[in-house]
């Protein structure tokens, strides 16, 4: 079942701090300041994410750089976080999990070339459950924004 608070809180998020969403990757972090953890890396947040990496942070999630990877000075893209449970996950997997999507639903959300309007129109959609599953009969050119509704009214 969907968690609609979740999904509408991390669509809100995206629309309310554009300058974060980084839809191409599912967490960016700053190297300098990262904690070690373990043989690891973690951080206290993201400084920009994907609608995954949003559902992640807000329940409490950290961003994770795995073992044995070398941190260096660039910006660093994560693909892991410690959840709250002290369990390295997948911020993929987590999400879904989290969001109770399924793998579909997910696909067609976490597109990376998807905008804050597209993702908002597809939230609109599976918080409608007018997605049928895997039939692709929707393409995301096919998703408008939707902004005249109001998320408010699936929580």
């Amino acid at each position: 079942m969907v968690n609609a608070q979740r999904l509408v809180d991390a669509v809100n998020d995206i629309l309310e701090h554009p300058e974060k969403h980084k839809q191409g990757s599912w967490m960016e972090v700053e190297p300098q300041e990262a904690m070690k953890n373990g043989n690891g890396y973690v951080w206290d947040c993201g400084t920009g994410y994907c609608v995954a990496g949003s559902v992640c942070l807000a329940a409490g999630d950290k961003p994770y750089l795995s073992p044995g990877a070398t941190l260096d000075e660039r910006i660093r893209y994560v693909n892991y976080v410690l959840t709250v449970d002290g369990e390295v996950e997948e911020i993929y997997g987590r999400a879904v999990e989290l969001l109770g999507i399924t793998h579909h639903q997910s696909d067609l959300l976490f597109d990376a070339n998807n905008t804050p309007g597209m993702i908002r129109g597809i939230a609109v959609r599976i918080l409608r459950g007018t997605y049928l599953e895997e039939t692709g009969d929707l393409t995301l050119r096919e998703v408008g924004d939707e902004s005249y509704i109001d998320l408010a009214e699936f929580v």
